[in-house]
């Protein structure tokens, strides 16, 4: 099935669309849809190597080095290409022309206005980052995060500050996110609600929210991100397809973490509609969306319909990508692949439960040769899963030492393996996982705690270190969520069984009592929480105070 839309030139204009008309256009067009548009049309007419073939052109232009006004016009030449390029799509090649033209700010331009090299740089490394984040080539991501800290300390320096670098921290927050290092990617989130005053444009309030919105979910802060929403939704401003674009996806990862999966489901279809008429079919930008789709799909897999529209949606991903020429050794690769073995292993889960059989029409478990069909069914589908994270893995390896891709494949291996009841190799792979998260995440960090809980519940033997791991998860859960968090309730569950078999009578009694008071507190939370969400008016324009206040609030919970 072709999902691209047939364009005709019947007058041959992208024979005549070069850069300098490109140029022209960016400074005449009202529109920057009508150019996203144009390109798209140039791209499917000269095929995918067009984007690639201009940003080069660009590049090879030969420059006065001691003509300085000729040299800040090349400057704003790279910014307005490298910046449309990337909101295009078009990633690698947009990283190029930004890389290009930092290194000429920073060794042919002499300014002398330190405000505007400042304001030049950040534009330049916060695109830069951006759309290196996206394709996910962390290793030029971590380099220009470094040049961002210098150019942050510039600025928090300054004693008047004439420029706002909200939408710069959030390129920030959104490079954590993908690093899936949540925390991190919540910090600096904080930091660009922070950064905005109750002048800064709507557009970029709704921006900087709605990236709030994303990570507070994602995190399970769902009374932050519901109050976030609630004041997003006040605000009425036209915006541009571009920027609904992202608004979208996030609202339908809100949505998802929210366990709404019908309504998440409809902001992906407009998402992924919206983009791939903007940009076109054979684009990251449109295979991005459909990975994240599918991913959400599979978050709240339940038949083989959802698996059916993931696969449809993620082969449909892959073939764009290798359409585009993206190497199956670049992370954004990598992790589509990871999504594809996550849904096939999840398959293979369900088919050991009944209810999952007999509704999805695959006949009545009690027939022993039909058991036999659906093992070996099962085990195969385990097989290709393990293949796909075992691929992962080896091109992480060469990616960075300490990643957290690599950390959730040796974690999903480590579930195949207990499905396949390779126990002993199920524990080696998930303290495989422990190791390379404890060097990346935050030692409060719920993902470990739920690592260390994993461990102990995945052990054929109840060892001291497993043992271990369990108190160690409760004591997170407990210093950083508080009794409320229905995962201490979980670990204290386990500590009392164990306490119990090692007839340690004090610890089971001192367990019991703690569970007792967490079921109260945990009840008690909720009755506070959703009381204050109820009672809180939301105002039109309310100030930037009112909701830095939100980010603030205490009382978060995982329902």
């Amino acid at each position: 099935m072709n999902y691209e839309t047939k364009f005709i030139d019947n007058f041959n204009f992208s024979d005549h669309f070069d850069l300098e008309l490109l140029f022209k256009f960016m400074e005449v067009t009202i529109s920057r849809g009508q150019l996203f548009t144009i390109f798209q049309i140039c791209v499917q007419i000269k095929g995918v190597q067009f984007p690639k073939n201009l940003s080069q052109e660009w590049i090879q232009i030969e420059i006065d080095d001691n003509d300085q006004d000729i040299i800040f016009r090349h400057i704003e030449q790279g910014l307005k290409l490298g910046i449309f390029l990337g909101d295009a799509g078009w990633l690698n090649e947009s990283a190029q022309v930004l890389s290009h033209t930092h290194q000429i700010m920073n060794t042919k331009w002499e300014c002398f206005d330190q405000n505007l090299k400042l304001l030049k740089n950040t534009q330049c490394l916060t695109k830069w980052l951006f759309v290196v984040s996206k394709i996910q080539n962390f290793i030029e991501a971590k380099t220009i995060f470094k040049f961002m800290l210098v150019t942050f300390s510039v600025f928090e320096n300054m004693k008047e500050k004439s420029l706002c670098i909200a939408n710069s921290y959030v390129a920030v927050s959104q490079y954590f996110y993908l690093l899936m290092e949540f925390d991190e990617a919540w910090s600096w989130a904080v930091k660009a609600t922070d950064e905005l005053g109750d002048n800064s444009s709507t557009v970029l309030k709704m921006s900087v929210i709605s990236h709030a919105i994303k990570i507070s979910s994602i995190l399970k802060k769902f009374d932050t991100a519901k109050k976030l929403k609630n004041q997003l939704d006040t605000y009425d401003e036209q915006i541009s397809q571009l920027i609904h674009i992202n608004m979208l996806s996030n609202e339908a990862i809100f949505l998802s973490k929210e366990k709404k999966p019908r309504e998440s489901s409809k902001r992906f279809y407009m998402a992924i509609d919206s983009t791939r008429n903007l940009f076109g079919y054979y684009n990251l930008n449109t295979a991005i969306i459909l990975s994240e789709f599918a991913y959400s799909r599979f978050l709240c897999f339940k038949s083989m319909a959802h698996y059916k529209e993931s696969m449809q949606s993620l082969q449909q991903a892959i073939l764009i990508m290798e359409k585009i020429g993206l190497s199956i050794k670049n992370v954004l690769f990598l992790n589509t692949i990871r999504i594809k073995a996550l849904i096939i292993e999840k398959t293979a889960f369900c088919m050991s439960r009944e209810p999952f059989v007999q509704n999805n029409g695959l006949g009545p478990m009690n027939n022993e040769e039909r058991q036999r069909d659906l093992a070996k069914k099962k085990d195969n589908l385990l097989d290709d899963a393990e293949t796909l994270h075992i691929k992962i893995l080896h091109y992480t390896s060469n990616v960075a030492s300490k990643f957290m891709l690599a950390a959730k494949s040796y974690t999903n291996l480590g579930s195949i393996s207990k499905m396949q009841k390779r126990f002993k190799r199920s524990e080696s792979m998930y303290l495989k996982a422990i190791g390379l998260k404890e060097t990346i995440l935050n030692e409060k960090s719920e993902e470990l705690a739920q690592m260390y809980s994993d461990v102990y519940s995945n052990s054929s033997i109840k060892t001291k270190m497993t043992i271990g791991h369990i108190i160690k998860s409760s004591e997170i859960f407990l210093t950083f969520y508080g009794y409320h968090y229905k995962e201490v309730q979980n670990d204290l569950e386990v500590l009392k069984k164990v306490s119990k078999k090692l007839k340690k009578i004090d610890d089971f009694n001192e367990y019991n009592t703690v569970m007792d008071n967490s079921f109260a507190s945990r009840t008690a939370h909720l009755c506070h929480m959703f009381g204050t969400i109820d009672d809180e008016l939301v105002e039109f324009n309310l100030s930037m105070e009112a909701i830095k206040s939100i980010l603030n609030t205490n009382y978060n919970v995982d329902l």
